[in-house]
């Protein structure tokens, strides 16, 4: 039962669409014969006709494109903080160095003066340790000086005692004992400078301990030495030998005491080169501060517009974030899409007449720079780039251009487009043949500018009525003008 339904609908579909297709043919049917009775009805149609001819034109391949730009620059903030300002907006153009924006600085200020307070602590520690180690490697070298003489003092004392004396021998004691004498003002001076030190906090107790024993050793040697004048003038005793022995051996003990103070300048200069590192520590985290201040201010690092501005003022920002796009307009060119069947026309080096909307009736001429070695597989189109050495300042990345290249000549005959018209995807035209509109069929060529090229269908001197479509097919017709086409010098290639 269902599909005695299916098949009865059917049939009513069918018949319905044959009474539809009768109408329309009797529609059809009912204006061409209109049409007919208006042609007989009017006597003729005044018509403007174009004068079909042979033209050479430059066979022009336009491309579409782009300004862009090669060097594009993200400039972020080396420090985090708040924006405290905002200098640029968007489009304009910044200078090499120029301020874009301003972190605030006040932590950074206190990281700075805090930084140059323990700066300035460290070279006063080291100027301080610098100081005594000066100090204690003159003090031990001039009581190793004394011991050294002291000892050989000593020993020449004990050998003359042994040997009994001479006349030189005499004047070698007294020499002794000025020398002595000379010893103990040098030994008083020093005791009395580093007593002073002492009271100011400049040295340690142990360095005014050694230059006290110095003094009074001095005072030793002096009273020694008179009694040796005095014993080789008279002669020595067995008493007086044992003395000087005990005097000898007493100095050699100075002696190898002083060399032992050497280790206590070793020290010195450990704390002096100690604390000149802490100096070096300290000025390269002054330094690091005073960078970091330099850093809040966000400078322009090339000469450029500002494409994109990503921050406003009282955003906290971290380092590394971007806060601007900028575009080197230094290095501009234009990126256009050219046809597979274009592509195949162009190479690199020809020359180039860029043409921008923004700036209308300057041309540019330039050369192609490179051309892209692969298509797009989605659009079968080729990259072809054009360079801007020096673009002007008006040029600016994004803007639209058209690029115009010379690849050849062409010739042909060419009609203007208000002679050609479409009927059923085909192209037409109507020309003049004893008083008449003939339809012609016709193929066309390149379109260039308002002309376009006819390939087919029309030879050189026929008469091609404009707007053609509007005249019906055998309508009796008479001229009323006679045009000639022409090409502008500013026309351009669009494919057919």
């Amino acid at each position: 039962m269902r599909g005695l339904k299916r098949v009865i609908l059917i049939i009513v579909i069918l018949l319905a669409l044959a009474v539809i297709g009768a109408v329309l043919r009797r529609v059809v049917i009912m204006r061409a014969q209109q049409a007919r009775e208006m042609v007989r009805g009017v006597e003729e149609y005044p018509v403007d006709v174009y004068i079909a001819k042979v033209m050479e034109v430059k066979d022009i391949v336009n491309l579409p494109g782009s300004v862009s730009s090669i060097l594009q620059t993200k400039v972020s903030s080396k420090v985090g903080g708040r924006v405290s300002r905002v200098l640029v907006k968007e489009g304009d153009y910044v200078k090499r160095g120029e301020l874009l924006a301003q972190i605030d600085t006040s932590d950074i200020m206190h990281q700075v003066n805090q930084a140059k307070a323990l700066l300035e602590s460290a070279q006063t520690r080291y100027q301080q340790a610098k100081t005594a180690y000066e100090l204690q490697k003159q003090q031990v070298q001039y009581s190793l000086q004394q011991a050294e003489a002291t000892l050989n003092a000593a020993k020449e004392n004990l050998l003359m005692l042994k040997t009994g004396a001479r006349p030189q021998e005499v004047k070698q004691v007294e020499a002794l004992l000025a020398q002595a004498e000379a010893n103990l003002r040098n030994a008083e001076s020093n005791y009395q400078r580093v007593q002073m030190l002492f009271s100011q906090g400049a040295v340690s107790r142990q360095t005014f301990d050694l230059a006290q024993m110095q003094y009074d050793v001095a005072k030793a040697q002096v009273e020694s030495a008179k009694q040796q004048v005095e014993l080789v003038k008279i002669g020595p005793r067995e008493e007086q030998i044992r003395i000087a022995e005990q005097n000898v051996r007493q100095a050699e003990a100075m002696y190898e005491l002083a060399k032992a103070s050497e280790q206590q300048v070793r020290i010195r200069q450990q704390d002096m080169e100690s604390a000149l590192a802490g100096v070096e520590q300290a000025k390269a985290a002054y330094n690091l501060a005073l960078n970091s201040l330099k850093e809040a201010s966000i400078s322009s690092p090339i000469n450029g517009y500002v494409l994109t501005k990503l921050v406003d003022v009282g955003e906290v920002v971290a380092p590394g974030m971007p806060l601007f796009v900028l575009v080197d307009i230094g290095s501009l060119y234009v990126d256009c899409l050219a046809s597979e069947l274009d592509v195949a026309r162009l190479k690199v080096g020809q020359t180039v007449d860029l043409i921008f909307d923004a700036m209308p009736g300057q041309v540019f001429k330039q050369r192609i720079g490179m051309i892209s070695p692969a298509g797009d597989p989605h659009s079968r189109s080729f990259l072809v780039r054009v360079t801007l050495p020096q673009p002007s300042f008006m040029l600016k990345p994004g803007m639209f251009a058209r690029a115009r290249v010379i690849v050849g000549q062409r010739r042909g005959v060419f009609l203007p487009r208000s002679c050609v018209y479409l009927e059923g995807g085909n192209n037409y035209v109507s020309v003049v043949e004893g008083n008449k509109a003939v339809k012609r069929k016709v193929k066309i060529g390149a379109v260039i500018g308002d002309l376009m090229e006819v390939v087919e269908g029309i030879n050189e001197g026929e008469q091609v009525i404009e707007r053609g479509d509007a005249v019906p097919e055998g309508a009796k017709v008479s001229v009323s003008q006679t045009k000639e086409a022409s090409l502008s010098e500013e026309a351009y290639t669009i494919a057919p």
